[in-house]
Formats: C-alpha cells, structure tokens, sequence
C-alpha cells in the first residue's frame, strides 16, 4: 500500500536505481519540506482533490492541482501566504493562455539580440520582463509583433513603452502583465466577447488599450464626467 510504500527511502520511490547523485544540504531541506507539506495537503483535502492531482497529465497540470489543494486547504495563519500563492497561480495561467514566456536565453536567440540589448529594452521600457529566482527575466511572448516578412524577427509593440510610461511605478510588472494577459470589458471585440490588450494590440487597437491603463492607474474623480471608451472604428492601425 501507499502507507507501506510512504515509510520506505523516498529516494527509493521516485528512481529506479542509484546513478543519480547525491542532493546537497540544501536540495534535502527542500525536499523535506514539500514532502511534508504535499504529506500534510493529502491529510486534509477531500478524495476528489487528491485524485485530480494523482490523475493530473503533466507537471504544469500536477503544480496546479496541488496549488488549489494549498489555497483551498491552507490553515488559516497561512492567509498571506495564501493570497500570495493565489496570484501566481493566476499570473501562470494568464502567461500560459496568452503564449507564454520566453528565458533570457530564448528571447536573445528569437529577437536575435544580445542580453545587453535586452538590458537596455528593460531600463526604457521598451519591453515587459518578470524577474526570476536566479536573477535573469522572462519576457511574456505576448508583447511581441510577429515580423510581416520571413526575414524579420518578432519586435515589442511600441505601445509597450507608452504603457510603461502611463504606469510608472503604479503596478508591478507582474500586476501589468497580469492585465494585459486578462480578458477586458472595456475592449470587447467586433464579436462582442471580451479581448486581453495584448490581443487588442496583435491588431492594432493601441488607442482603446492606452485608454483602459489610464482608467486603471488613474481612475476619474467620483464626480468627474465620465469619458467613453474609444470605439474599434477610430483604433490606429
């Protein structure tokens, strides 16, 4: 059984022999510590949970699974860490629907350009970078025009850096990246579903795109007339 198998060498369960090498310090701590959690996560969540993430299809589909289990299974001290835990799931699955992210790496060998080049894009705001743990950046995929020749290589929309400039400091770039990968009612297509701005920007909409991050990061007075959104017809191409 399960029970049985759980108070075996855990390095004995998820290999099948013993060329992998040693975990350092560190690497042991780390695994000890989200065993404990996943062991504590299977205690309290209810059965159809934990076969959903048993039955999960990939890694990307375990993590989520096991990220619902926390937020909806989590003690009640753990709230911050909870709400923290909330947002990232729904940044993640933001990125995933929009086209996802590309490394440093991926992003110099796609936009053929150097890491100082990349450097540079981020200190003008040129593109949208989300830090990461090792100290580089992910750039969403999203923000980048697709060359009109074969020849070309995908550039940033050029509104990215009059988005940049209308936040400021206002949002983190995990919040603006957030927005523009959520759907908006304010920038409802011909079909009349819900766009993201970055698909408002694949076709050209940057007027009613400008206008909706002015309404976020600067919202009107209560008693200030209210202003329309720009309509499709008007969008700059």
């Amino acid at each position: 059984t399960l029970s049985a198998l759980l108070k075996q060498s855990f390095l004995t369960m998820i290999r099948a022999d013993d060329s992998a090498p040693d975990l350092s310090a560190a690497s042991e701590i780390l695994l000890a510590r989200v065993g404990a959690l996943v062991y504590g996560l299977v205690q309290r969540a209810p059965q159809c949970a934990v076969m959903q993430a048993a039955a999960a299809g990939s890694n990307s589909a375990l993590m989520h699974a096991l990220a619902d289990m926390v937020i909806t299974e989590a003690p009640a001290q753990d709230a911050w860490a909870t709400v923290l835990l909330r947002g990232r799931v729904a940044l993640a699955e933001r990125l995933e629907a929009s086209g996802g992210v590309w490394t440093a790496d991926e992003a110099g060998v796609n936009l053929q350009v150097s890491r100082e080049a990349l450097r540079q894009w981020r200190a003008q705001g040129r593109v949208l970078a989300l830090a990461r743990q090792d100290g580089s950046f992910s750039y969403p995929l999203a923000q980048f025009k697709h060359p009109e020749a074969d020849t070309g290589v995908p550039r940033p929309y050029d509104a990215i850096k009059q988005i940049n400039e209308i936040v400021g400091a206002r949002l983190s770039p995990e919040e603006l990246v957030a927005l523009l990968a959520s759907p908006q009612v304010m920038l409802k297509g011909p079909d009349g579903q819900q766009q993201t701005p970055f698909a408002a920007l694949a076709v050209g909409d940057v007027k009613r795109v400008l206008a909706l991050v002015r309404w976020i990061v600067m919202p009107p007075d209560d008693d200030a007339p209210t202003v329309d959104a720009v309509p499709m017809e008007s969008a700059v191409a």
